[in-house]
């Protein structure tokens, strides 16, 4: 498995794709570095930590949105600087930069154990490359009309087919650069294409949740896959082009699979795998040196790497490669929530720690202890461990993670859950004269199944109001700037009362006089 390392800005894990030896993309983790291992009963709450990653030179200037591996030591990257880049994965340099997209580079297809492959980018061009000779083009390809997010090479590397968010499949001839073929059908949002090993056909996803088997020999759609119930984003095949798996959108559990496929006569769906909790972007077969069983492995939005036994649909290793704030420190950017995706700080999206160590703000912690069903038991959004609350204690009283508010140089603040409000009391360091703290509140909304509200309610403020307090003399005089004005208005009355004194001294001294 070839890894690349770099420092991205902010980007979802991508999918990658190679031909002989695919690899996972790359998959950002916000959470501490440990591996969760599982069991034929479930969940073994066994933690495992594995080596450290090695650390690489970067190789793009901007985040990365492609890795496919050239051979068994280069492994070649695309991302948003518009360059690909020829990478050495076991020195850690990179080899060769390429430039000659005008936008982000979305696909890279390899001609595997040769100096050539080909780039495919947003600026609707496919661009063929070799390691041997000039950063410049050796051909291109102009077709779409659309960005190109699906790219494949012939097992021969004569023909590449090429895929578009324009509905439309190109084929075309590698020697010559021309179109030889197109296909087109209605709403057939290209999302990755993949070619069947030893065979002309072209495994093919799209957006409209359809897995299409094209037949290249005038490219034609040989079979359509049962229609799924999300978007289909990524698809692999096979070393022996028996099989392929495919996976899919999703969120919180709803879809988030990935589903193997008989390609031979029967063609129908052989297993699942359930596990993930975000979109899944990429799957992959793992080859069999790898391995001592068949296995798949998927990688997710939810920040985790998962592999699968290929046959029972098993989970044999699930792992969170890369802690996030080691990556937010790396990166130069702030933390943010894996949920909502906003930055932490310390009011609303306060980060809260769980007991699986996972981090989330305080307002998606809230929104998920609302909706469920035994509030003093939440579930992990990543991991599904549990976190068991004490009875009548609120999410607001999990701890805080300090170490990403010290990164972010603020403060924690005491954010309270009152009904289906957080509130949070901005206490001034020093109260002026008596005034009152200022208090936000943030509504997470109406109690599931109620009415919208009563007509009076609609022109109701929503601007906070300041809770009342009360303060004791003791607090007055403990307030310096209210201990300042009494002195200031006691020096003022003595100076008073000796005036008028004075001027009664003075006018009984002259009246003796007299």
């Amino acid at each position: 498995m070839l890894l690349l390392r770099c420092h991205p800005k902010r980007a979802l894990p991508q999918k990658v794709s190679c031909r002989f030896c695919p690899v996972m993309g790359k998959l950002q983790s916000k959470f501490r570095h440990s591996t969760y291992r599982y069991g034929p009963d479930g969940f073994i709450e066994e933690r495992i930590q594995t080596k450290a990653f090695q650390e690489y030179s970067p190789a793009h200037v901007d985040t990365v949105s492609v890795v496919a591996a050239l051979n068994s030591d280069l492994c070649v990257s695309g991302g948003k600087d518009k360059t690909v880049v020829a990478y050495n994965w076991r020195t850690g340099n990179a080899v060769k930069r390429f430039k000659g997209h005008e936008r982000e580079i979305t696909k890279i297809a390899c001609i595997y154990k040769s100096s050539q492959f080909f780039s495919a980018s947003r600026d609707k061009m496919v661009m063929m490359w070799d390691l041997q000779n000039s950063s410049q083009p050796r051909q291109q390809f102009s077709g779409h009309t659309m960005v190109v997010t699906g790219l494949t090479v012939s097992p021969d590397s004569s023909q590449l087919c090429t895929g578009s968010r324009d509905n439309t499949l190109l084929l075309w001839d590698v020697g010559t650069g021309r179109c030889a073929e197109s296909a087109s059908v209605s709403r057939n949002l290209v999302t990755h294409l993949c070619w069947v090993p030893q065979e002309p056909y072209v495994l093919q996803t799209s957006e409209d949740k359809t897995i299409r088997l094209w037949d290249s020999r005038g490219l034609q759609v040989a079979h359509t896959f049962p229609t799924q119930q999300h978007i289909q984003t990524h698809c692999a095949v096979s070393e022996d082009g028996h099989k392929c798996v495919s996976c899919s959108s999703g969120f919180g559990g709803e879809g988030c699979e990935a589903t193997l496929w008989d390609l031979r006569q029967t063609r129908n769906r052989i297993c699942e795998y359930r596990g993930h909790f975000q979109t899944v972007a990429s799957c992959i077969f793992l080859p069999r040196a790898l391995a001592s069983m068949p296995a798949v492995a998927t990688s997710s939005h939810d920040c985790k790497v998962k592999i699968w036994n290929q046959d029972t649909g098993g989970l044999r290793l699930s792992e969170s490669p890369v802690s996030g704030l080691r990556m937010a420190e790396q990166q130069g950017r702030e933390p943010e929530c894996p949920v909502c995706w906003n930055p932490f700080n310390n009011t609303f999206h306060t980060p809260k720690v769980l007991d699986c160590c996972h981090s989330f703000c305080v307002e998606c912690l809230a929104h998920i202890s609302l909706v469920t069903p035994t509030r003093r038991r939440l579930l992990c959004p990543l991991c599904r461990h549990p976190t068991v609350l004490a009875s009548g204690q609120p999410v607001t009283d999990l701890p805080t993670d300090t170490a990403l508010l010290t990164l972010l140089r603020l403060e924690p603040h005491h954010v309270i859950l009152e009904g289906r409000q957080l509130c949070l009391k901005d206490q001034p360091k020093s109260r002026y004269f008596l005034r009152q703290p200022r208090v936000y509140t943030l509504d997470l909304g109406p109690e599931p199944g109620s009415q919208a509200g009563h007509p009076q309610d609609v022109g109701r403020s929503t601007r906070p109001d300041p809770i009342p307090s009360h303060y004791s003399l003791r607090e007055c005089f403990r307030n310096p700037h209210f201990r300042i004005f009494a002195y200031m208005m006691a020096v003022v009355l003595c100076g008073t009362v000796l005036f008028i004194f004075s001027i009664f001294c003075t006018r009984r001294f002259f009246w003796g006089l007299g």
